[in-house]
């Protein structure tokens, strides 16, 4: 898959992703607390970053979009797979699972494009 095609499944998932911590926060993380003043504030910041993301890499130049990727699609999407897995593990909410996998699923998909384009341009 091109880098294109990859910036834009990012995107689509972060943008999924933080339209849910701004009106869903409980569906998303259905722990106790979740409804809190903090929490929310949390969980906005996090959408506003999400959103940043997926606005960002639509702008970048051709030749930022495989770095990014590494970067934003895999590594960060790998990491917060851990933390959802820990959070899911900690906290006994089986529905954090459910973010562990996406994001893992996500960061799978990438690194698989990228891996594919790298040996289809050899």
């Amino acid at each position: 898959m091109s880098p294109t095609v990859l910036v834009r499944i990012l995107g689509l998932c972060n943008l999924v992703a933080g339209a849910l911590l701004v009106w869903a926060p409980t569906l998303v993380a259905p722990l106790e607390g979740a409804g809190s003043p903090a929490a929310v504030l949390a969980f906005r910041s996090a959408a506003v970053l999400l959103v940043a993301v997926a606005a960002g890499a639509w702008v970048l130049p051709a030749g930022a979009l495989r770095p990014f990727l590494w970067l934003f699609g895999v590594s960060v999407k790998l990491a917060a797979a851990a933390i959802w897995a820990a959070a899911a593990m900690s906290a006994g909410t089986p529905q954090l699972w459910l973010g562990a996998g996406v994001d893992a699923s996500v960061a799978a998909v990438i690194a698989t494009g990228l891996l594919l384009q790298t040996h289809a341009s050899r």
